[in-house]
């Protein structure tokens, strides 16, 4: 998951079965679904329909797809806090509490009552210098405060997940900031006919971390919020 909304790419028929089967509850025709060369999915619901606990279903995972969980988990709440600052127009400013990133270096620094009212903040804003970063939690990550916080705060608490989980044996997940915006740079467009009809062609570079199938995403507008894996008959 990366620095936009981020949604994967659409599933297959069985695979859609399969989490939908598992978000019901029903973890054991989830495994039956699910084929063994998913092996983190399949064995997480095999754990679970053989009567373990969630927390004894992940820790029988290997340390591998246990980081990649969290990286996962880390990337779904940013997700949620970006979606949020959408919704609430503050996707493209910076407000008081907020902990601002750097795009040249990605250091970073708090956004305090001066620094919001200044008018060359909001110009580095706009000229993509500087963005607003959200979170990617853990127990020594650079805090936000007041709004920002609060939505950030809210986020995590929908997930049930506290910050000293992330503290939790055997892990320990310190945490970061991410930029809540990315430059999209040197983008070329072109388009044509070819056997399988019309088609559009882009070119752009994008900052190591981010990801080109989420800016086409954007661009085509085929996935939502509401469906976040898609459906088995997107196009």
């Amino acid at each position: 998951m990366g620095s936009w909304v981020d949604f994967p790419d659409p599933v297959s028929p069985a695979d859609y079965q399969a989490r939908l089967a598992f978000e019901n509850g029903d973890p054991r025709q989830a495994a039956k679904l699910w084929p063994r060369s998913q092996r983190l999915e399949w064995t997480v619901a095999n754990e679970l329909a053989d009567g373990a606990s969630r927390r004894e279903a992940i820790l029988s995972t290997s340390n591998t797809m246990r980081r990649f969980l969290i990286s996962a988990f880390q990337s779904a709440v940013f997700n949620h806090v970006l979606a949020r600052r959408i919704d609430e127009q503050l996707f493209d400013c910076l407000v008081e509490g907020d902990v601002a990133i750097k795009h040249d270096n990605l250091a970073v620094f708090h956004v305090g009552l001066a620094e919001a009212a200044d008018a060359t903040t909001h110009e580095r804003c706009q000229r993509l210098e500087i963005s607003a970063s959200g979170p990617m939690w853990g127990h020594d990550m650079v805090r936000t405060t007041g709004r920002p916080e609060r939505i950030e705060l809210e986020c995590l608490r929908d997930t049930g997940v506290q910050i000293a989980d992330f503290q939790t044996p055997p892990h320990d997940v310190k945490g970061l900031r991410r930029p809540l915006r990315q430059p999209v740079t040197e983008v070329d467009v072109a388009h044509g006919v070819d056997d399988h009809g019309p088609f559009a062609q882009l070119r752009f570079v994008l900052p190591r971390g981010a990801f080109a199938t989420t800016v086409l995403r954007e661009v085509m507008k085929w996935a939502s919020r509401e469906h976040p894996w898609g459906t088995i008959d997107e196009e």
